[in-house]
């Protein structure tokens, strides 16, 4: 016993310099750093795309006076609000679609097979619905932030705006030149 104990020591701590250098091979880019989205809780805040925290990162360097950023914040309130329902619907439908995959891992039969599939269905009709809604918020958020930001706060906004687009851009060519060496 005391034995396979030492063996398990053993074998555990000679894998840790190469858990170590790995973890080191694959520290963050300055550019990575650049546009990172503020995390909670381990992932993107209610699983969002970036752009909107892109956004609210790059309108932190605008110099925003106060009267701004509480017109910003409410702003984002307000459309916070408008897709409660949305973001709820799709929350039962994806709880629903997990309790249909329990299902058929217990029962795998016609039944659980039909019941997963209208409610994978029913997840991918509301993920729908929310990216509509939030694909229109962007624009209705673009609209509003051009008319209260000055015309200099609003020429940085785009420059910062074209520079985050070159970034993604060059972020997803490295990973595809990354994945193309793995092959």
């Amino acid at each position: 016993m005391r034995l396979n104990r030492i063996l398990a020591l053993a074998i555990v701590g000679s894998f840790l310099p190469l858990g170590s250098h790995m973890a080191l091979s694959q520290t963050e880019t300055e550019d990575d750093r650049a546009f990172r989205p503020p995390m909670r809780g381990g992932r993107a805040f209610m699983g969002r795309s970036q752009g909107g925290f892109m956004h609210m990162r790059m309108l932190r360097s605008l110099n925003l006076t106060e009267d701004q950023q509480n017109q910003v914040r409410e702003f984002q309130r307000d459309q916070f609000e408008k897709t409660k329902e949305e973001r709820e619907a799709l929350m039962k439908a994806q709880k629903d679609y997990q309790k249909a995959v329990e299902d058929l891992e217990t029962f795998n039969g016609t039944e659980a097979q039909s019941t997963l599939r209208k409610a994978a269905q029913g997840m991918a009709n509301k993920q729908a619905t929310l990216a509509i809604a939030s694909a229109g918020q962007r624009t209705e958020f673009l609209d509003f932030l051009n008319s209260i930001l000055d015309p200099d706060q609003w020429e940085e906004f785009q420059k910062l705006r074209t520079e985050m687009e070159q970034f993604r851009n060059g972020r997803s060519e490295r990973r595809k030149e990354q994945r193309q060496d793995l092959r």
